[in-house]
């Protein structure tokens, strides 16, 4: 990417983003309706940004949506945002080139049928600006960084403190630093380190230890020379995305400077991942209550974590209210004065609305967002009063039955703020008790709670992360794997980063200083290690004694069960292998997954043989296809299609990832013939999907091996590679020189056809060879590997 140069004109900065915190455990999805939007002047204000060019810039204001956090954006409602931002930054170039963008994202927004939507936004506002642009964004620490975001952003930063109280600062220092870029005139080089530690926001807090040391480190690796910004991303703990980790980024024009502050810096985060802790007393919510009513500080605050709206939760989960109606202590007519916020329910402000205060009211409220942990709860109170207009929570209700008050919204809300209270009439300085659905406290509430308990509760953004089951972060992870599986932390397993270089040829100027666990094996050597055994700068190769994943292609019960013996890791069910594969029936998936006993079933979404190119009828019977072999029971899909243009027809591979509904997607040897492969990995790698499977684009992989190479590279470890077409033992040596993750392959024997074929080319059917496939695991796994058996031999 060229470095930008001074223009002898004022700079023209252009300011747009999106912001939203997402739960994909969540079911909440985030419309039309949950997005303020702004720009212009005030987009500029929240930036500190005054809108003249005195100092020789010219800000605009494009566009900039933001939402309470929730479950994932609808895509239409994303798409529309990104293309209010586009529209409006192709409106400032048809006036002049733009110098710069200032990105407001949080790092941690999900959308349906995307797993990295911020670098998709930053893709696509690349696309529009150009290479020139320099772009720098402005993020919250619990937001995530993959590679490509890293790739694609020139200058990364986040808040340094939890609970954001520097949100301001930080915006200020990201515009400052793009700035002092411009008017530098060169683009500067930066440090990523993916940390493999995902933790709560909750055991994170820079309030207490060990975050608020780790973090107090972080201005002092910006401070030095040839650094322009360091940050830390504690990652998003609530998402089930390949992106969420930890990661460091130091930035600036020394580029060892950078890589020895990025890696020191990362070290300090694994070294301290074990002592990271509650940053509150935490319990179960009867042991919260107990305490609050045995304790005399008043008031006594008890947060909600589990459906905490700040973080992604519904709002509406009722486990908890229901919970303190069942204690009389807290709903008796003398009850301590207990404030308890909030469940939205529409339907039940409605109710409520024909009713006067003062009124008796019985009727059930919450969990209308499904599923949900506990059902809608029976509330019998009095009505206390009734607010309308409030900006976020529409109408808002206060119930009370004996001493509990229970407030009711009618659109999702969050009460964070002592002032938030006191605008529907309630003083949580004079309460007893103050229960909300909040983690670790807000400032306002921090000063407000004489005692506190963090309760554990059930929801979206349940701080008991083994209770949400993660099946798509990359592993291992801490705290999910244990030491022995994490090795030496960053770099161990498959899909760890590696170093990519020093040299000015290292894309965008991204150092990516990894830790290989095969380079010590000491648990505490840290991120900052090398790894000696790359194939040259970029290539993830594949780490030397770890067997590749295996991957059978099968066509019917007897392939599944020959996998399940010889212990491979995957098998590609299809039907019609003589043709490529086509999808089999729903029958043939539900006996095979049956059959495979343990061994993971990817099924084949193909509705013809000839190109990929499909028509909408033809897209409408794939996405069909892929949603009834999720529910026949397997654990992945295999799909492909390309466009007009022979690329990836990413459109269409965004409906089959939405209709596989969080299974493994792989995008099949459709790359092999696209206009071209490599660069179609590129865009596959940002795409979504787990793995591609690729010749090379050749007839066979082994002829294919400096173009797998290639893809490997270019892939970096954000998609699997997998290697596939007429493999057999003796092709696998050279097939994992190339760094490949995976291997494919069928093993497959023709029978002969009894009788009279009834159509063209009938001459028998294929099987999968059991010999065949046993030679291609013992090669692959660095066994023996013996002539295989064959009939009559």
């Amino acid at each position: 990417m060229p470095s930008p140069t001074v223009p002898d004109r004022p700079l023209r900065i252009a300011v747009a983003g999106m912001w939203i915190e997402s739960s994909t455990f969540s079911p909440h999805r985030a419309e039309a309706r949950d997005f303020h939007v702004m720009g212009g002047e005030e987009l500029l204000a929240r930036h500190g940004i005054r809108p003249n060019d005195e100092d020789g810039i010219r800000w605009y204001g494009v566009h900039f949506a933001r939402s309470l956090p929730g479950g994932a954006v609808l895509a239409e409602v994303y798409h529309h945002h990104l293309e209010r931002i586009c529209s409006g930054l192709r409106a400032l170039l048809d006036a002049g080139a733009l110098d710069g963008v200032l990105l407001d994202i949080h790092g941690a927004m999900s959308v349906v049928g995307l797993d990295d939507a911020e670098a998709d936004l930053v893709r696509t506002v690349r696309s529009v600006v150009g290479s020139d642009a320099v772009l720098a964004a402005a993020m919250d620490l619990h937001g995530n960084v993959s590679r490509e975001l890293a790739e694609q952003v020139d200058l990364l930063t986040c808040f340094r403190m939890a609970p954001h109280e520097d949100a301001d600062e930080t915006r200020a220092r990201a515009t400052a630093t793009l700035v002092e870029v411009l008017r530098a005139g060169r683009r500067p080089v930066r440090a990523w380190v993916p940390v493999p530690v995902l933790l709560p926001g909750e055991k994170t807090s820079t309030r207490v230890e060990p975050a608020r040391s780790l973090y107090a480190a972080v201005p002092e690796v910006a401070a030095r020379e040839g650094v322009l910004d360091a940050a830390v991303w504690v990652g998003y703990a609530w998402a089930d995305e390949p992106r969420c980790s930890a990661a460091v980024v130091v930035q600036g024009w020394d580029e060892d400077a950078c890589a020895a502050g990025a890696r020191e810096l990362a070290d300090r985060f694994w070294a301290l991942r074990d002592e990271f802790a509650f940053v509150g007393p935490p319990g179960t919510l009867d042991e919260a209550v107990d305490a609050a009513l045995a304790s005399t500080a008043r008031p006594y605050v008890i947060s909600d974590s589990g459906d905490n709206p700040g973080a992604g939760g519904t709002g509406d989960v009722t486990w908890t209210l229901a919970r303190l109606l069942q204690r009389p202590e807290l709903t008796a007519p003398e009850g301590p004065t207990t404030l308890v916020a909030s469940v939205f329910d529409a339907a039940a402000l409605t109710q409520l609305r024909s009713c006067r205060v003062g009124d008796d009211v019985d009727l059930e409220v919450g969990a209308r967002t499904v599923p949900s942990p506990a059902p809608p709860v029976r509330l019998r109170g009095v009505l206390v009063s009734l607010h309308e207009g409030d900006p976020q929570a529409g109408g808002v209700a206060v119930v009370r039955v004996g001493g509990l008050h229970a407030v009711v919204t009618e659109f999702r809300t969050a009460f964070h703020d002592v002032a938030d209270f006191a605008a529907i009439g309630l003083d949580p300085f004079a309460a007893d008790i103050v229960v909300t659905k909040i983690g670790y406290l807000e400032p306002t509430l921090h000063d407000l709670a004489a005692g506190w308990t963090l309760a554990l509760t059930p929801g979206g953004v349940d701080q008991d992360l083994a209770r949400l089951g993660h099946h798509r972060i990359r592993r291992p992870m801490h705290p999910f794997d244990d030491a022995a599986h994490l090795g030496g932390g960053l770099g161990a397993g498959p899909h760890a980063g590696r170093p990519q270089g020093t040299g000015p040829a290292r894309p965008r100027g991204v150092a990516a200083v990894a830790h290989d666990a095969d380079a010590d094996s000491d648990a505490d050597a840290g991120p900052g290690a090398r790894d000696d055994h790359d194939g040259g700068p970029g290539m993830t190769a594949h780490p030397p004694g770890t067997p590749p994943a295996l991957e059978l292609a099968v066509q019917d019960v007897a392939g599944a069960r020959v996998a399940a013996r010889l212990g491979v890791q995957r098998v590609e069910l299809c039907s019609a292998l003589a043709l490529g594969g086509l999808t089999p029936s729903r029958a043939v998936v539900e006996a095979a997954v049956a059959a495979a006993e343990g061994v993971g079933v990817h099924v084949l979404v193909r509705p013809r043989a000839g190109d990929f190119r499909y028509d909408a009828d033809e897209v409408e019977v794939m996405v069909a296809d892929v949603r009834h072999t999720v529910a026949a029971g397997a654990e992945g899909v295999v799909v492909g299609a390309l466009d007009d243009a022979g690329l990836p027809a990413l459109t269409v591979l965004d409906r089959l990832r939405a209709a596989a509904d969080g299974v493994q997607v792989t995008f099949h040897r459709a790359v092999d013939v696209s206009a071209d492969p490599v660069a179609a990995v590129g865009l596959l790698a940002g795409s979504g999907v787990d793995r591609v499977l690729t010749s090379g684009g050749a007839a066979r992989a082994v002829d294919g091996a400096d173009q797998l190479h290639r893809m490997v590279e270019l892939a970096a470890g954000r998609v699997e590679v997998m290697a596939g077409a007429g493999i057999d033992a003796a092709a696998v040596p050279a097939l994992l020189a190339t760094g490949v993750d995976a291997l494919h392959f069928s093993a497959k024997r023709r029978v002969a056809a009894r009788g009279i074929p009834l159509g063209q080319s009938e001459d028998g059917h294929d099987v999968t060879d059991e010999g065949l496939a046993a030679a291609v695991v013992a090669a692959a796994r660095g066994g023996a590997v013996e002539p295989p058996l064959r009939p009559g031999s």
